[in-house]
């Protein structure tokens, strides 16, 4: 340990069994900071910081101490190396130090803690990463203001600290062992606390959850997620999935970890149940974290999984708090979470299984993305005016080959006996079948399924004359003239809009693109036009509109049991609509 000596003012070196008494100071940091090359350099005297140097040491001598460790220029930052063993060992000097020195720049000499709004309160001390540990490490802290003056110490404004920081009085003044404190609790922390550096709001937390790992800058968000995997190799403590992220899509998909501290913004009052039944420890895999959860099936593909967690807040014995996960595959036993603004309180925990999930950076956007032995489109929804008529589904593999029956039922708008699921070909640009609507005045409308890229699904729209004519024999008419638009987008002719959305599923080792068709009429002062069209066996000449984008989002129905209020102590804003039965949480 490098240490600077308040006499001569000299670094010295000690090793880990000769470390003599010591004050340490906590600060934040300025501009043009006294680096260890500056000690023996003039140029470190002419620095703004020297005065803040000079003062610790001048401290620490009226505290009768010789030594001072100042994180600036104690320790050699051109060694990576060195920094990575002291920011592993930082919360352990903090620790052992005679007494931890608090100097707060923005605090003014007259400043009253006790008032709220205070600069003491406000001072950005109390909102940056590695001060959190500063605080909670040392037996004493003394708060000095701009000056120098003593503002108060750790023991004697410990209520003070306790409304600013929200970190219980016990854990401050060390009467209880930081270990007692959950998981999520500990994380919520340092919810609203930054570092100039991202992978520092992960590295700054190690001492608060008793973990070592090496430093990696430039990892970014992935250090908090390296975090989070070294503390459950020592914790199973459940409270560290009940991270909440209200900016968050309800569809989108995430890993079991949070990417970020303010994610436990809300979860102060989040406590794992203790070692009462058996837990089969977490594996980290190449598919993800192993972990056995009692899982309830929700609807379709979602689950609800139960935590070893109360409910707050009451910490009712019969009911246990809940996140939503889904399934992303038929075949497999790997699921993502989702809904991740929200969690659940259950009565029923469910049968335990074993489950893998991947880190929120390693989940695909859309988990049956890629490639599968085989893909089909299957129709499954259609909306339009009753004037429109479904004719007839024609196939683009009439060969006779054998298909699947479908895997979700269709909805009541696809008359029954015409045939739904089609064989998508890997390859671009290729129909895999059309649908043939009769629209107003017996005009016809022809909607085109089939291939976009290699592995993609494409759709098309065209106007018909005659559609109860057409088969399998104008395939080669109706191919050549397919020209694909990405699902979700409307394709507007003279008489009609189209729109197909799609929704892929796995199933059986099969991806199926479950196709939803709409379609709307246009209406022209003097009726419906008559266009240049498709006939059957006739050439196609088609005058195209690129229609607009349209974003759609479904809505989940809550759970059927007791509702509840937000875990936040503090008064919440009125929340906006939400899903009946289940707990929904907003920003302060």
């Amino acid at each position: 340990m490098r240490l600077l000596n308040v006499s001569s003012l000299s670094l010295e070196e000690f090793p880990p069994n000769r470390i003599p008494s010591y004050a340490i100071l906590s600060h934040t940091w300025g501009t043009d900071e006294v680096t260890a090359a500056d000690i023996h350099h003039p140029i470190g005297k002419s620095k703004p910081s020297w005065g803040k140097v000079l003062s610790t040491c001048e401290q620490a001598k009226a505290d009768q101490l010789q030594y001072v460790w100042i994180d600036t220029c104690c320790i050699d930052k051109s060694s990576s190396a060195e920094l990575s063993e002291t920011l592993n060992t930082i919360y352990l000097w903090y620790e052992q130090a005679a007494i931890c020195y608090a100097y707060l720049v923005d605090v003014p000499k007259a400043d009253n803690p006790q008032i709220r709004g205070s600069a003491f309160e406000r001072s950005r001390w109390f909102s940056r990463g590695w001060t959190l540990q500063e605080l909670i490490a040392p037996r004493e802290v003394i708060f000095f203001s701009n000056d120098w003056t003593e503002i108060g110490r750790k023991t004697s404004l410990c209520h003070i600290l306790e409304r600013i920081t929200r970190i219980q009085g016990d854990i401050l003044i060390h009467r209880r062992p930081l270990s007692s404190m959950s998981l999520a609790r500990r994380m919520a922390w340092a919810a609203y606390r930054e570092t100039t550096r991202p992978e520092d709001i992960a590295y700054c937390l190690m001492g608060i959850f008793s973990v070592n790992m090496p430093m990696l800058y430039g990892e970014g968000e992935k250090a908090f997620l390296r975090l989070q995997e070294e503390i459950i190799k020592s914790s199973d403590d459940q409270s560290l999935f009940a991270w909440i992220d209200t900016d968050a899509s309800p569809t989108s998909l995430h890993g079991l970890f949070a990417t970020s501290p303010s994610q436990f913004a809300f979860c102060h009052d989040i406590l794992p149940y203790q070692d009462w039944e058996p837990r089969t420890p977490y594996i980290m895999t190449n598919r993800g974290l192993q972990i056995e959860l009692p899982i309830l099936w929700r609807e379709e593909d979602t689950y609800v999984a139960a935590l070893d967690c109360p409910c707050p807040p009451d910490y009712s014995d019969t009911t246990f708090l809940a996140i939503y996960l889904k399934k992303l595959s038929k075949v497999s036993d790997q699921y993502a979470r989702v809904k991740v603004g929200t969690l659940a309180e259950v009565s029923e925990r469910g049968k335990l299984k074993t489950i893998y999930v991947r880190p929120s950076g390693l989940v695909p956007h859309n988990a049956v993305d890629g490639l599968f032995p085989k893909h089909y489109v299957q129709l499954r929804g259609f909306r339009a005016p009753s004037v429109y008529a479904f004719i007839n589904t024609v196939s683009a593999n009439p060969r006779g080959e054998k298909l699947p029956a479908h895997i979700l039922s269709s909805r009541n708008d696809i008359p029954a006996g015409f045939q739904k699921v089609f064989k998508v070909e890997k390859q671009a640009l290729s129909l895999s079948c059309f649908v043939v609507m009769e629209g107003p005045r017996g005009k016809g409308l022809l909607i085109l399924l089939g291939s976009n890229g290699v592995f993609d699904i494409g759709f098309d729209a065209i106007e018909a004359n005659s559609p109860h004519e057409f088969t399998h024999h104008d395939l080669d008419t109706v191919r050549q003239h397919y020209k694909p638009k990405n699902p979700g987008t409307w394709v507007t002719l003279q008489n009609h809009r189209v729109i197909v959305n799609v929704q892929p599923q796995v199933q059986y080792g099969a991806k199926y693109y479950m196709v939803e068709l709409e379609i709307k009429p246009i209406k022209e002062s003097n009726g419906f036009q008559d266009p240049t069209v498709i006939s059957p066996q006739a050439s196609i000449k088609v005058r195209e509109i690129d229609g607009e984008k349209i974003i759609r989002q479904g809505r989940l129905g809550g759970l059927k049991e007791k509702s509840a209020t937000s875990l936040s102590q503090k008064p919440l804003p009125k929340p906006g609509k939400k899903a009946s039965k289940t707990w929904s949480w907003f920003d302060r």
